[in-house]
């Protein structure tokens, strides 16, 4: 029996062949169901929340928990050869999943950056990476095992063989794909998981994400040979927004590919300033600056659904008071703690709408009322069904 069940409930069929379609799944886990599209609470938003004395609803329901940790070559380095770094990673995953207890599925991805992939220089060190990580996991006792995209070591039959050794000890995993892998690797990858899919021994995989310019032959080979599957797709490490029209790829991510968008995690904190300070804004699904976009505090309210008979109310006042002459950077610290935990809920508010043009084959008329989104989606499809005629063509 496996830990998550995934059923294809709509895929919005009223776009043709040329252009790619939205679905939404059902995520049976024990008597529990969610559906997708789903944005899952991440460790950089759980922390976010932690820094906030206000109590948010949606982080004391039934959630999905991603818990990401991206590691340097120093990192890796580290956590190889030095008990530090693991032990740090196990204390911090620890703390979140024992806050996180309505987590229905917590993942856990502990995945080396481009930079530390190089710290695997042979396969005796990749398989130690491999063991150590995933017995953090079973000591964790996460339910499912993450395995990250492995450079190099990433072939085919590489992930054979651990699939094959983690069948025979009963374990299921989740294999994490980077979409900008070498196309004749991904492909039969790709393939792999669709059989293994088919033959019910594998629910989910999760796929590093790229902007679709920079990747898009792997993402329709991806979109093609899985859309249309049982199998959950998680899109991990999804930039925040895009700094040419600042759209939230969250949100365009929902009509291309995916059941579950993860944001990526900031690479710290640091110390922000009023002009670095964003704020997501629901109606144009745009990630814009905090000094020129600061919507009513009843619209701030509702998407957090704050009780108005609690403190929690009045915070807000007290969080953009003065924001035009903030200085204080335990202030300006946070509004940054509450950007986070803001886009969080708002748009986890707004993919509940999108979800049910969906599943009515009403994409479209969704797409058609949010611009930035509308302008973005109708160039790419534009150039998915040039690179189809074109196909035809040489075919004929």
């Amino acid at each position: 029996m496996t830990f998550v069940q995934i059923k294809v409930e709509n895929i919005d069929e009223n776009a043709s062949s040329i252009f790619y379609r939205s679905r939404t799944t059902t995520f049976k886990i024990g008597s529990q169901n969610l559906k997708t599209p789903l944005r899952p609470i991440t460790r950089g938003e759980f922390n976010a929340k932690k820094n906030l004395p206000i109590s948010i609803p949606m982080f004391d329901k039934d959630n999905i928990l991603f818990l990401y940790y991206k590691l340097s070559f120093n990192d890796m380095q580290s956590f190889l050869f030095d008990n530090k770094k693991y032990q740090n990673i196990y204390n911090d995953a620890r703390g979140i999943l024992k806050r996180g207890k309505y987590a229905l599925l917590p993942v856990l991805l502990v995945q080396p950056s481009s930079e530390g992939l190089n710290a695997l220089s042979n396969e005796g060190l990749c398989n130690k990476f491999l063991r150590m990580s995933i017995q953090m996991q079973i000591d964790l006792g996460m339910p499912l095992l993450t395995i990250p995209h492995l450079g190099k070591f990433e072939r085919c039959e590489f992930l054979q063989k651990i699939l094959k050794q983690t069948q025979e000890n009963n374990q299921e995993v989740i294999f994490f794909i980077d979409l900008n892998h070498e196309p004749k690797h991904l492909t039969k990858i790709v393939d792999l998981i669709g059989e293994e899919n088919t033959a019910g021994a594998m629910n989910l995989v999760g796929f590093k994400y790229h902007p679709y310019k920079s990747v898009s032959a792997n993402f329709d080979y991806v979109w093609e040979k899985l859309n249309h599957k049982n199998i959950g797709i998680i899109l991990a490490d999804v930039k925040r927004y895009d700094e040419n029209d600042y759209l939230s790829l969250i949100h365009y991510s929902e009509f291309r590919l995916g059941d579950l968008y993860c944001v990526e995690n900031p690479k710290g904190y640091g110390t922000p300033t009023k002009l670095s300070l964003k704020l997501f804004d629901r109606e144009e699904l745009t990630v814009k600056s905090l000094v020129k976009f600061l919507p009513p505090k009843d619209r701030l309210i509702e998407e957090l659904e704050l009780n108005p008979d609690t403190k929690d109310y009045n915070y807000i006042d007290f969080l953009f008071d003065g924001l035009d002459k903030a200085s204080n950077q335990e202030q300006l610290m946070r509004l940054s703690y509450f950007s986070k935990v803001h886009e969080l809920t708002a748009s986890t508010k707004e993919i509940e709408v999108s979800k049910k043009f969906i599943d009515q084959h009403d994409s479209k008329t969704y797409i058609e009322e949010k611009k930035p989104l509308s302008s973005r989606l109708s160039s790419e499809s534009f150039k998915r069904a040039s690179h189809l005629n074109s196909f035809i063509k040489n075919e004929n």
